[in-house]
């Protein structure tokens, strides 16, 4: 499939698509998501299409934008600033405590706590980080991931935001792509 970039439409987010969603988020960093949820399969697509639906938290549509094409969900960014990031902390563990039983509640509260503050640098006031960056497989190499970043760094420009900042595994097939 030979797509161009003006054939994706890059908008707003919405609550479908969880099915879509669950996958791209959980691609972004398979083995984090992996410990995060125990290796629990069946639980992270549980949790993530739930919490892709909620209006808030970390992996909620309501902090995304989306690429879709031929009105399906293909790609997907999930960024913010300092500000919100705090906003959406309190509902991610709120919708962990709903959806999970104690012992993976207990598990995955651990293991953010673990694990954030060396995965997510302190984000300065006058930025917006780029949480996830996903495109589906099959239409990677199609300007859908150079779309999404496009517009990440557009909506920090419109914010008068003075930097855009993410953080990407140096072993991650990423590296490439943000060095293009």
């Amino acid at each position: 499939m030979n797509i161009t970039a003006d054939l994706i439409e890059i908008g707003p987010a919405r609550p479908k698509s969880p099915e879509v969603a669950w996958k791209l988020i959980y691609d972004t960093d398979p083995e984090i998501f992996e410990y995060y949820f125990s290796n629990d399969l069946e639980l992270m697509e549980s949790c993530l299409s739930d919490w892709w639906q909620r209006p808030e938290g970390w992996f909620s549509h309501a902090l995304c934008t989306a690429a879709t094409y031929n009105g399906s969900l293909v790609g997907i960014e999930i960024g913010f600033t300092r500000e919100i990031n705090r906003n959406h902390l309190r509902p991610t563990f709120n919708y962990a405590r709903e959806t999970m039983n104690r012992a993976a509640y207990e598990h995955f509260s651990g293991a953010f706590k673990n694990y954030v503050p060396y995965l997510f640098p302190y984000i300065p006031r006058d930025a917006y980080y780029v949480q996830t960056l996903a495109v589906k497989a099959e239409m990677r190499g199609q300007s859908v991931g150079q779309t999404l970043l496009n517009a990440a760094l557009n909506r920090a420009k419109g914010k008068e935001l003075k930097t855009c900042q993410l953080d990407v595994a140096s072993d991650s097939i990423a590296v490439n792509f943000y060095k293009k």
